[in-house]
């Protein structure tokens, strides 16, 4: 974009260029513009050397200038020309250079017929989109009955004759009449379709086909209800109708489309002469591949009939037979060697049997002696283990006796000082000032006060306190203090129970 001065103001504008790339982006964008069919009448018409056709569409009061590439031109099924009205498809553009719209026109059809054409394009997408025109099925290699659809009158039923009787003359040639243009032609094609439908055996393979003509012609083959027909045929379908150029809804429904009639019968069947062809090939192959065999075999044979072997067998054999003899000896020697080895092994084997059962014997007098050893030896042990355990018990009732803590529970106590030491004189406890008084049922701390006189009267030592008697068998601890037995041993006790505490003597 460039900007000019106004003034004081800035004002831009555009080049002729850009406007016009402008003008083509917005009509491009425009959906109405593209893909729209036109009516008009020719006018300036011009077959270009390149190909491509330009044109001019024209009504009362307007021109279009059209362009139809050579791309798209050559389906055309008419020739164009001034003065011919038309019906036209294609999309709106600019031309650039010379700054004009345009048509560029992909589909063009004479005016009388161009409903005929909307119809079929809305037909065509119908019956693509529900799936007719994508299945192809293969067809048979060798047919032997071949189905043929078309007029009984026309040029192309004797053009597929004789290209079949030429090609492949032992398939059966099934022809079932119609007529293939006019009103009537839709009802008599679907009637021939049944009358084959219904042949035994059944047809291998069905033409349809139609010699060339103008495209009103052909546009029974343009039917809905043709072309599911010939979809729903059970055997493969060829359909060679009108020219090249001449394309139906048929020809998209079958299996396979030719361009001719006659292109249709040299497409269903195989070639003859190549078939012919082939066989001799194969039969040259197959006649030299034996023919080598047969040499090489030839060669072998009497490369064999040369040798030794079979010129003199008997030649041949004889080392050989000597040899048998001579290893036929070498056989008898080793089974005689053989079997002395093997009666050999055998007396030796039936003494070290003997042997063993003799010492098993003896091993069974020996068991029967052990097992006796064994009970007397289970016996005496026995025997010795309940002494030992009766004498166990007579230890643990001593040791029990000779517990330190037997006494305690008949009334005696147990002085220890602050160090643990025993106490067993009454001097050591007056020396020692504070004591541990152990009991049967625990331990308490005592203080020596006074050391009291002590005199026996009768068979245990009393104390006798200042001014007071003392009960026999007593000892008595002044305020918080005890006094220690006079030690020595008392009479009556057990003996076990004096010695239960070494060094100790009891009160």
């Amino acid at each position: 974009m460039l900007r000019g001065k106004k003034g004081d103001a800035t004002v831009p504008f555009l080049s002729v260029s850009a406007l016009t790339n402008l003008i083509r982006q917005a009509i491009r964008k425009e959906r109405l513009l593209q893909n729209v069919w036109v009516r008009g009448e020719i006018s300036n018409f011009r077959h270009h050397s390149s190909g491509h056709m330009y044109f001019t569409l024209k009504d009362e009061s307007s021109r279009l200038k059209c362009v139809m590439f050579s791309g798209y031109n050559q389906s055309l099924s008419f020739h164009p020309q001034d003065g011919l009205s038309v019906v036209a498809r294609g999309d709106v553009d600019v031309y650039p250079f010379g700054g004009e719209y345009q048509l560029r026109v992909q589909e063009m059809y004479p005016d009388g017929l161009g409903e005929k054409f909307l119809e079929f394009e809305r037909l065509k997408k119908k019956l693509q989109e529900e799936g007719l025109f994508g299945r192809k099925r293969k067809l048979p290699r060798f047919p032997e009955r071949i189905g043929l659809v078309t007029s009984d009158k026309g040029a192309a039923v004797h053009d597929v004759l004789r290209t079949l009787a030429r090609h492949y003359p032992r398939a059966e040639v099934i022809l079932s009449p119609a007529l293939v243009q006019g009103e009537e032609a839709v009802p008599s094609l679907l009637r021939a379709l049944e009358r084959l439908r219904t042949v035994d055996p059944p047809v291998d393979i069905l033409l349809v086909v139609r010699g060339g003509g103008d495209i009103e012609d052909l546009w029974a083959f343009n039917d809905e209800t043709l072309a599911r027909a010939l979809f729903a045929f059970p055997a493969p379908v060829v359909t060679g109708i009108g020219h090249e150029s001449d394309v139906t809804l048929a020809d998209f429904v079958a299996d396979l489309r030719a361009p001719t009639p006659t292109g249709a019968a040299e497409l269903a069947v195989p070639d003859q002469e190549e078939l012919l062809d082939h066989v001799r090939a194969l039969e040259h192959r197959l006649i030299n591949g034996w023919r080598r065999r047969f040499t090489s075999a030839s060669e072998r044979v009497e490369r064999l009939a040369r040798r030794r072997v079979l010129a003199d067998p008997l030649g041949f054999l004889g080392p050989y037979r000597q040899t048998c003899d001579r290893l036929e000896e070498r056989l008898d020697l080793s089974v005689r060697l053989y079997g002395d080895r093997a009666l050999f092994r055998f007396h030796r084997l039936e003494g070290r049997l003997r042997g063993a059962a003799e010492r098993r014997l003896s091993l069974a007098a020996e068991r029967t002696r052990l097992e006796s050893v064994r009970a007397r030896l289970h016996g005496s042990f026995a025997r010795y283990v309940d002494r030992r355990r009766h004498a166990l018990a007579l230890l643990a009732r001593r040791l029990e006796g000779a517990s330190p803590t037997r006494p305690l529970a008949r009334g005696y106590a147990y002085l220890a000082d602050s160090a643990g030491r025993p106490l067993v004189r009454a001097e050591d406890v007056l020396r020692a000032g504070r004591f541990t008084v152990h009991l049967s049922d625990g331990a308490l701390v005592a203080e020596a006060l006074e050391l009291l006189p002590t005199r026996q009267k009768g068979p245990f030592p009393f104390w006798t306190p200042k001014g007071r008697a003392s009960e026999p068998g007593r000892s008595e601890i002044s305020s918080n203090c005890g006094a220690n037995a006079k030690p020595g041993k008392p009479e009556g006790l057990n003996a076990d129970a004096a010695d239960a505490l070494p060094g100790e003597e009891f009160p």
